[in-house]
This record gives structure tokens, C-alpha cells and sequence, in this order.
């Protein structure tokens, strides 16, 4: 595999107006970076932490053998569900503190004419009508 890699990149590198390494340029060049371009930083975070995971696992399981190696591919999986719930979290984490943020913020003043409305409605109680027919109190 490692003789294949280098062969391509070999190719590439001394021959790049040949057909083969032109297509070898397209494939394994442009392409990935294209796609990169497209990710957003979290997914490249996510695949930096997956590629070293995967290869630090990968030894560790070579290491060991027998029931250790299941024991050990049993971590390394639960490495990759952590790995990927904390990105997924980190992720949500981006989305909610604007959203927080919205929600802390104080609500803007009344426009003047719904203060002007609320402040005639708010006035003094209405005094009780005068009683006037008290005999007593027109002899005084």
C-alpha cells in the first residue's frame, strides 16, 4: 500500500503532463481539496480526531491479541462515539448560544402611543356622585 502511495505521488511529481497523472492529480488531488473547501471547520475538526483515533487504535489492537484485541476494538469504537458526541455537542453548543442570547435580551420600549394609552387607562379612581338630596345637608 505504502509502495502504491508513493508510486502515484512519484507520478504526479516527476511526469505531471502525462494522461495517468493527470487523472491521478484530479482523483486524489482535487477532489479531497474540493470537498474540503465545502466542509465546515467542526467536520474537519471531527475527521482530525477520527484519523487519530483510527491509527493510535489500530496499533494498539495489533499489540494485543485474543480477548484483549475485542476488549480493545470495543474501546476504540466507544473512542469514535465519544469523539462524535462531543463534536455533535460542540456543534449544537454554536447554535444555541445565539439563540440564548436572543432569549436574555431585554424587550424593547413601548412605542409612546401604547404608554400614552396605557397611562389614561391607569388614572385616579372615579369619585362617588355628590349627594345633593340630603335635606340636612341644604338647611345648613
Amino acid at each position: 500500500m505504502l509502495m502504491m502511495a508513493l508510486g502515484a505521488i512519484l507520478t504526479m511529481w516527476r511526469f505531471p503532463h502525462i494522461p495517468l497523472a493527470r487523472w491521478l492529480h484530479r482523483w486524489l488531488v482535487e477532489a479531497p481539496a474540493a470537498r474540503m473547501a465545502r466542509a465546515h471547520p467542526a467536520q474537519l475538526f471531527f475527521l482530525v480526531i477520527v484519523a487519530g483515533v483510527m491509527l493510535a487504535g489500530g496499533e494498539m489492537i495489533l499489540l494485543m491479541g485474543g480477548a484483549e484485541a475485542a476488549m480493545a476494538l470495543a474501546w476504540q469504537l466507544s473512542l469514535y462515539l465519544d469523539a462524535g458526541v462531543a463534536l455533535a455537542a460542540a456543534g449544537a453548543l454554536t447554535k444555541v448560544r445565539p439563540l440564548l442570547a436572543l432569549l436574555r435580551h431585554r424587550p424593547r420600549q413601548r412605542p409612546q402611543a401604547a404608554r400614552r394609552r396605557r397611562r389614561q387607562r391607569v388614572g385616579a379612581a372615579p369619585t362617588p356622585p355628590a349627594n345633593d338630596d340630603d335635606p340636612a345637608a341644604l338647611a345648613a
